[in-house]
């Protein structure tokens, strides 16, 4: 996969997920060696992974 700046990834959320607020965090991993990569924002280090923020699921009615 070439190197880029963008990465696009869909996560599958289970039918069976109670409805309520959910906190995602992003990892990112080295394909070879499966070790935990560092996260930057404004290019500077900031953790191992990155908090995204709270995301509302909602049930289907």
């Amino acid at each position: 996969m070439p190197a880029s700046p963008h990465v696009l990834c869909r996560v599958l959320i289970p039918r069976d997920l109670a409805a309520g607020q959910y906190q995602v965090e992003l990892g990112l991993y080295d394909r070879g060696t499966g070790q935990r990569r560092p996260v930057f924002q404004a290019g500077m280090p900031a953790s191992d992974r990155l908090l995204v923020g709270p995301v509302t699921v909602r049930s289907r009615s």
